[in-house]
């Protein structure tokens, strides 16, 4: 029995394990059904209590589940979910972490049910039964709404991880309309639940580009963060205090601000240098205190491109709910000052301003300036708004009222006044369903106000519409009674507007001989308008706009494709300074329908602008609006073109469809169409479809070309395109000359992405940097590629030459779009190297001094790194130079066997070492180079041991010393301290002549001219002339010592401090041998006027004699000295003739006169004789005769008129007197006479031969 049991008992237990299992299988898969799962989601429904209701469940539990809808809501918030997937792996459940593959939801909505008056308590955990993975979480728009207010998320991209301790949290991607958000956190599922997050938030987009980095740390019942920013051009710091459960989160902040300027982001916004504090501390129970405090460092007005803003300041406390705003305090510089105080409760602001010397003119420099004293109250909410301000001045006003409420925005009153002059307006605007707006002009006068045209205006004006789906106006306005620019204006009219039709109308007005008319309808079919306008004198439109108009012309049709008639005539247009137009005119026609006829022909001379230049333009055009042709014609210095297209308008007129005929250039650019191509145009619609060219000898292809509203893709081919042709385009000759033709092709599609590429490559051909010396760069390979993949840019250019070297770059930065133009923004990354070796430099020498006075050579190897962004790159590499050699010549400086070593690091160059020799010295060298700074920074210091600077038979130098150069933006400053150990200067006996500097040498290279220094330069010299240094030249010999301290600033003459001497020395002159016993030239003040201290005298004579040179250069005093002591008369005679004047004969005598002069005159350009006759009125003061004392006559002369002389001698050693008067009565025939001791008359005639 007990093994029957035992067996029964074994076959019920299998039985039921085997039902059991089966039983599971059954239940495992029915739970993997859909069925299931949506059994699954109503239990889920019911024991929510009905806060959870999900609609549409799709899918498995064991795999994807697609739920159409979900709403979920507890007492204060209700979230709602749009079309969410879950992938996930359930079978993870025995192995974790848990596999959600996917989570994606279309949209999640949360709403604010009522606000939360508590703070939300501190979790008792968030520690999880399980861990986790998920990848890949996104919410493709996530919308919070509060009250009336939503803020909107795009985009979001994250990955959540759970293991044993932490959650961590990558975030890829948030889009607002702040800008985009990354960063990372991890949270500890343990309290205090400590937090570390990263993240940065930035814009690219022009409008509004900035970047926010901030760091967060601490637990999740208080943080800390700190971040910084950059913005307009400037930087800010940021420090906050968050409480992340407290009902109002953020506790204390501070900003702190410098440096912005709103300019960066666009050119049209004004120039500023803004910083600012803002201060937020914790008073109370959840209440606040703080400031803001903004400053302009260049305030000015809108006209200046400055913002009129000095300083701004505010004080604020209270709850979030509450805040009071005081102590405000806005300084607008010129424009004047406001204070005001308010209150912000509930989203409900409310702020009064007041000034007492607002001035227009600091806001805008055309504006009147005044005193308006007044006040401006606001008033917002968030369902209305209203502002009213009023400010006076005398007989001033400036008043408005406005208000906007249930979408309706009402202008109570809006009054400008002055005295008698007034304009006013008011109306409505209800959405945009209707407007009614309504003004009057009573003897207004826009002078009063400003600088602006003196008129007296009496009018009335209405508009009355709406702004809908087809919007429509209708606007009427009477003047009468009026004057513009002291001329009489009348007018009046009326018209109803929409898109498509302009009727009813009639519109008169007469400006002195000026006059405007127009009547009728144009849109619809059968409407005729018609105009004209006759205008002898534009001048009176306004000051800077002069010339004569007249047109006259019948429409008919629809506006988007108008029939009728029209001419016009525009002579002598001027506008501003710089554009102007001598004639224009324009004749055409155009019938109704596809294929009505069309003549068209316009002519324009002399069209001048700032960028272009036209001779002449012509158009004409011939056929149908269906089929039709275009002959274009344009003149100017730098082109000769004519141009053909053949086509018609399509559909209604949007699209113009054809093709290009003809397209050639006969100017310096020439361009040839080889072969016809088919052309769309329309409203941002350009397509030129398989065309071939001829440019500048080089053969194009164009496979096509497409732009579409911003969006453009291109693709071609091009070859033998000579380099020499951009060489021409250079302003400047460079001397340089080519051969070289290079190849390439192109394709590219700029849309929301830009992808393509531009190759090219080099044909044949070489560069000549002097063709006459045959300096060849030798190139042999020449590359460069830029490719584009989704806005990702990668660039490569390889070079070699067999003098030029090999060049290797390569670069890789992203493109963006900014207005509508892609391009490279400053805060795109950026990676690029190149690597360039030149064996020899000999090649540049002609670049870097066209006159060929210069020689250099050596070998050069460089490889510089770049990273960071476009607009900050971090340069890093290594330069090296070796066998430099730098030779003038001509001014006899050789420095041989150089080289030099450096590296970037962090936007510095370090100069290591440079070492330079010359003669047995040598010079070495080390400095840096910021390019990091606004301004360049340059540091270079030199010392030089016994270098020969000068090796010449006539100029010969060698200096020991040290040279410390600095360079700070625009302002450079010397300091050199040297000394001449050897040195050898031979001066010429004159120097060569040179040109003027008016005198301009045909084909000498710009570049060669001397043009004035940007630099502001300041040197500082300490020159040694050392033991051994001697001039010679100009009968000097001699061994100089002393030294000097010199002293320049930028372009002002230099000056000089301290004295040279001869140590030993001979002066030579008029065959004689003087030695300088005491030679010194003395140096405090400018450098061209030393003082003097010259002894120089003949030795080795009875009587030493010699000269004594006192006083500076620009006013010597010459004396003579003899040892012993004799009359100057025989001082003269023993230096000039070697002995007194007893024993000197009558030629002697006569070589003491010119020696005698000579000394006294040396140096002078006007010699003594000459400088006494100007003093006295007289042509000639002179001695006269031969031999001694007795035989010489001191003479004066004095020419009467162009016929008669009078001249007066008088003997020096007697009474003997003499008065002569020379007449030319003829060319040939003259008389003389003269009175005194032998009186004459005497007649003259003149033969001349040949």
């Amino acid at each position: 029995m007990s093994a029957l049991f035992a067996k029964k008992s074994f076959v019920y237990l299998l039985r039921t394990l085997l039902g059991l299992l089966v039983l599971a299988i059954l239940t495992v898969l029915l739970l993997g059904t859909e069925s299931a799962l949506r059994w699954s989601a109503g239990q889920a429904e019911r024991w929510s209590g009905g806060r959870l209701i999900l609609t549409d469940v799709r899918g498995s539990l064991y795999g994807q589940v697609r739920i159409a809808a979900l709403s979920y809501q507890d007492g204060d918030y209700r979230y709602e979910a749009k079309q969410t997937l879950l992938d996930w792996s359930p079978q993870s459940l025995l192995v974790q972490p848990v596999k959600i593959n996917k989570l994606a939801v279309q949209e999640l909505r949360i709403t604010e049910l009522k606000p939360g008056v508590e703070a939300t308590p501190l979790p008792v955990s968030l520690r999880l039964p399980v861990t986790f993975s998920a990848p890949s979480l996104t919410v493709a728009r996530l919308v919070f709404k509060r009250g009336n207010a939503e803020q909107v998320l795009n985009g979001i991209e994250f990955a959540l991880d759970k293991d044993a301790a932490r959650y961590r949290m990558r975030l890829n991607k948030i889009v607002s309309a702040w800008g985009s958000v990354q960063g990372e956190m991890t949270l500890a599922d343990t309290r205090p639940y400590a937090v570390q997050a990263r993240f940065v938030l930035q814009s690219d987009e022009r409008q509004q580009a900035y970047r926010i980095a901030a760091d967060v740390g601490g637990t999740l019942s208080q943080l800390m963060l700190d971040g910084k920013a950059t913005a307009w051009g400037g930087k800010a710091d940021i420090h906050a205090k968050l409480l992340p459960l407290a009902r109002v989160p953020l506790v204390e902040a501070r900003i702190e601000a410098a440096r912005m300027n709103p300019a960066s982001l666009r050119p049209d916004l004004p120039q500023a240098e803004l910083s600012a504090v803002f201060v937020l501390k914790p008073q109370r129970a959840q209440g606040w205190q703080g400031s803001i405090a903004m400053k302009n460092g260049r305030p000015g007005s809108w006209d200046k491109a400055r913002l009129p803003l000095r300083e701004l300041t505010m004080q604020f406390d209270g709850t979030p709910d509450r805040l009071k705003l005081h102590d405000l305090r806005l300084d607008m510089a010129e424009a004047g000052h406001f204070a005001g105080k308010g209150q912000l409760n509930d989203l409900h602001l409310q702020l009064d301003l007041v000034s007492s010397d607002f001035n227009p003119h600091g806001v805008h420099g055309k504006m009147r300036a005044l005193r308006l004293a007044g006040s401006i109250h606001l008033d917002a909410q968030p369902d209305s708004q209203q502002l009213v301000g009023d400010l006076r001045y005398r007989r001033f006003q400036l008043h408005l009222d406005a208000r906007h409420q249930d979408n309706i925005v009402e202008l109570r009153e809006a009054t400008v006044r002055s005295a008698g002059s007034m304009l006013t307006a008011h109306g409505t605007l209800a959405g945009l369903d209707k407007f009614v707006l309504a003004g009057e002009m009573r003897q207004f006068n826009p002078a009063d106000f400003g600088d602006f045209p003196a008129a007296s205006v009496n009018a009335t004006l209405s508009a009355d519409g709406h702004l809908a789906t087809a919007p429509q106006a209708l606007l009427a306005f009477v003047i009468r009674d009026s004057q513009y620019r002291h001329q009489p204006l009348s007018g009046q009219g009326k018209l109803n507007v929409s898109k498509q039709r302009v009727w009813d109308s009639n519109i008169q007005l007469r400006l002195a001989g000026n006059h405007l008319e127009a009547t009728g309808a144009l849109g619809n079919p059968g409407d005729r308008f018609t105009f004209q306008i006759e205008a002898d004198q534009l001048n009176l439109l306004g000051a800077e706009l002069d010339g004569k108009l007249h047109a006259n012309g019948v429409l008919e049709g629809r506006l988007a494709a108008p029939a009728g008639s029209f001419a016009a005539q525009l002579d002598g247009l001027a506008w501003g300074k710089d554009y102007r137009v001598s004639s224009l005119q324009l004749e055409g026609q155009l019938a109704q329908g596809a294929h009505g006829a069309l003549a068209l022909d316009a002519s324009l001379q002399g069209l001048t602008t700032p960028q272009i230049r036209l001779d002449h333009a012509s158009l004409e055009a011939r056929g149908t609006r269906a089929h039709h042709t275009l002959k274009i014609r344009v003149k100017s210095p730098v082109l000769d073109a004519e141009g053909v297209l053949a086509g018609g308008w399509q559909g209604l007129g949007q699209l113009w469809s054809g093709q290009l005929e003809k397209l050639v250039n006969q100017g310096p650019h020439e361009l040839l169409l080889e072969s016809p191509a088919k052309v769309q145009l329309g409203r941002q619609r350009i397509v030129l479809g398989e065309a071939r060219f001829a440019f500048a000898g080089a053969k194009f292809v164009l496979h096509g070309l497409d732009y579409s509203a911003g969006q453009i893709s291109s693709r071609g081919e091009f070859q033998t395109f000579p380099l020499a042709y951009w060489q021409g385009l250079a302003a400047q000759e460079t001397g340089i000359s080519s051969d070289l033709t290079l190849a390439g092709d192109w394709q590219f599609v700029a849309r929301d992405k830009v992808n393509g590429h531009l190759a090219i490559r080099r044909e044949r051909g070489d560069v000549a940097v002097d063709r006459d010396a045959q300096i060849f760069l030798g190139i042999s390979q020449l590359s460069m590629s830029i490719a584009a993949v989704n806005n990702r840019l990668e660039a490569h250019l390889q070079a070699e030459g067999s003098h030029l070297g090999s060049l290797r770059a390569d670069a890789q930065s992203t493109l963006s779009r900014h207005d509508g133009r892609w391009g490279i923004a400053g805060a795109a990354p950026l990676h690029a190297s190149v690597d360039l070796a030149v064996g020899m430099l000999s090649w540049a020498q002609p670049l870097l001094d066209g006159s060929g006075a210069l020689t250099l050579d050596g070998a050069l190897k460089a490889h510089v790194r770049a990273d960071g962004t476009f607009a900050r790159p971090d340069l890093r590499g290594e330069l090296s130079g070796t066998r430099l050699r730098v030779a003038m010549p001509e001014q006899g400086v050789h420095l041989t066997d150089g080289h030099f070593k450096a590296n970037l690091q962090a936007q510095v160059l370090h100069l290591n070492e440079l070492v330079m020799h010359g003669g047995a010295g040598r010079l070495q060298g080390n400095g840096t180079l910021d390019f990091g700074a606004k301004q360049p920074v340059m540091q270079l210091s030199l010392k030089a041991e016994q270098l020969e600077v000068l090796s010449r038979p006539d100029r010969y130098l060698v200096l020991s010393g040290s040279a410390e150069a600095t360079v700070l933006g625009k302002n450079a400053k010397l300091l050199a301290k040297l000394k001449a150990d050897q040195g050898m200067i031979e001066m010429p006996e004159g120097d060569a002549p040179t040109a003027s500097r008016d005198v301009v040498v045909l084909g000498q290279l710009e570049s060669a001219r001397k043009r004035a220094s940007p630099y502001s330069l300041v040197t500082d010299l300490d020159f040694d002339l050392g033991d051994n240094f001697r001039v010679k030249g100009l009968g000097l010999d001699a061994q100089l010592a002393g030294a000097l301290k010199l002293h320049k600033v930028d372009r002002a003459l230099p000056t000089a401090d301290g004295s040279i001497r001869v140590v030993t020395g001979v002066f030579a002159a008029y065959g004689q041998r003087l030695e300088i016993e005491r030679g010194i030239v003395n140096f405090q003040g400018a450098l061209d006027n030393p003082g003097l201290n010259i002894v120089a005298m003949r030795k080795n004579l009875p009587v030493e004699a010699g000269v004594v040179v006192t006083g500076t250069v620009q006013s010597p005093h010459v004396t003579l000295t003899s040892n012993p002591l004799v009359p100057d008369s025989e001082k003269l005679s023993w230096l000039a003739l070697g002995h007194g004047l007893d024993d000197a004969s009558g030629a002697e005598f006569s070589a003491l006169q010119a020696a005698a002069g000579a000394l006294l005159d040396t140096g002078k350009s006007v010699s003594l004789q000459q400088t006494i006759a100007h003093a006295a009125g007289l042509e000639d003061v002179g001695l006269k005769g031969a031999g001694g004392v007795e035989n010489t006559v001191l003479a004066l002369g004095k020419r009467l008129s162009s016929r008669a002389y009078l001249s007066y001698e008088q003997g020096l050693a007697g009474a003997s007197s003499l008065i002569k008067i020379n007449y030319t009565l003829s060319k040939r025939l003259s008389v003389k006479a003269q009175a005194g001791n032998t009186p004459a008359i005497d007649l003259f005639y003149t033969f001349s031969f040949h």
